[in-house]
Protein backbone atom coordinates (compact mmCIF):
# COMPACT_ATOMS: atom_id res chain seq x y z
CA UNK A 1 0.00 0.00 0.00
CA UNK A 2 2.00 2.75 -1.28
CA UNK A 3 0.67 6.66 -1.30
CA UNK A 4 0.46 8.27 -4.38
CA UNK A 5 1.30 11.68 -4.07
CA UNK A 6 1.50 14.48 -6.05
CA UNK A 7 2.45 18.30 -6.11
CA UNK A 8 -0.36 20.55 -6.53
CA UNK A 9 -0.35 23.94 -7.61
CA UNK A 10 -1.71 27.17 -5.67
CA UNK A 11 -5.61 27.97 -7.01
CA UNK A 12 -4.83 31.39 -5.77
CA UNK A 13 -2.71 33.88 -7.39
CA UNK A 14 -2.39 35.54 -4.03
CA UNK A 15 -1.61 33.51 -1.25
CA UNK A 16 -0.59 36.08 1.73
CA UNK A 17 -2.56 36.63 4.69
CA UNK A 18 -4.66 40.19 4.68
CA UNK A 19 -3.92 42.11 6.92
CA UNK A 20 -6.75 43.44 9.68
CA UNK A 21 -7.87 47.06 9.33
CA UNK A 22 -8.13 48.57 13.16
CA UNK A 23 -10.28 48.16 15.70
CA UNK A 24 -11.81 52.15 14.92
CA UNK A 25 -12.19 51.46 11.41
CA UNK A 26 -14.30 48.25 12.19
CA UNK A 27 -16.34 49.04 15.09
CA UNK A 28 -17.75 52.83 16.72
CA UNK A 29 -16.51 51.29 20.50
CA UNK A 30 -14.93 48.65 22.19
CA UNK A 31 -17.03 48.11 25.18
CA UNK A 32 -20.37 46.93 25.94
CA UNK A 33 -22.53 49.48 28.14
CA UNK A 34 -24.41 48.46 31.26
CA UNK A 35 -27.38 47.96 29.72
CA UNK A 36 -26.04 45.19 27.47
CA UNK A 37 -24.17 43.79 30.23
CA UNK A 38 -27.01 43.54 31.98
CA UNK A 39 -29.18 42.06 28.78
CA UNK A 40 -26.16 39.27 28.38
CA UNK A 41 -26.36 38.45 31.91
CA UNK A 42 -29.92 37.88 31.62
CA UNK A 43 -30.00 35.69 28.88
CA UNK A 44 -26.92 33.20 30.67
CA UNK A 45 -29.43 32.41 33.36
CA UNK A 46 -31.33 30.19 31.38
CA UNK A 47 -28.38 27.72 30.66
CA UNK A 48 -27.49 24.59 32.40
CA UNK A 49 -24.77 26.92 35.30
CA UNK A 50 -26.30 30.45 34.48
CA UNK A 51 -25.83 31.66 37.95
CA UNK A 52 -22.26 30.97 37.27
CA UNK A 53 -22.47 32.09 34.01
CA UNK A 54 -23.85 35.71 34.88
CA UNK A 55 -21.74 35.74 37.86
CA UNK A 56 -18.34 35.31 35.83
CA UNK A 57 -19.75 38.34 32.69
CA UNK A 58 -20.28 40.81 35.57
CA UNK A 59 -16.97 39.81 37.06
CA UNK A 60 -15.66 40.62 33.76
CA UNK A 61 -17.47 43.20 33.09
CA UNK A 62 -16.21 44.84 36.71
CA UNK A 63 -12.67 44.50 35.71
CA UNK A 64 -12.42 45.80 32.94
CA UNK A 65 -14.29 48.83 34.04
CA UNK A 66 -11.86 49.07 37.11
CA UNK A 67 -8.85 48.68 34.71
CA UNK A 68 -10.06 51.63 32.09
CA UNK A 69 -9.75 53.84 35.36
CA UNK A 70 -6.37 53.66 35.92
CA UNK A 71 -3.32 55.18 34.97
CA UNK A 72 0.21 53.41 34.00
CA UNK A 73 1.65 55.26 37.21
CA UNK A 74 -1.31 52.71 39.29
CA UNK A 75 -0.83 49.79 37.44
CA UNK A 76 3.65 50.10 37.98
CA UNK A 77 2.46 49.97 41.85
Amino acid sequence: MSAQLRLVRPRHKNRSVLVRPPNDELRSREYLTVAEVERLMKAAQHGRYGHRDATLILVAFRHRKSRKNRTRKDMAS
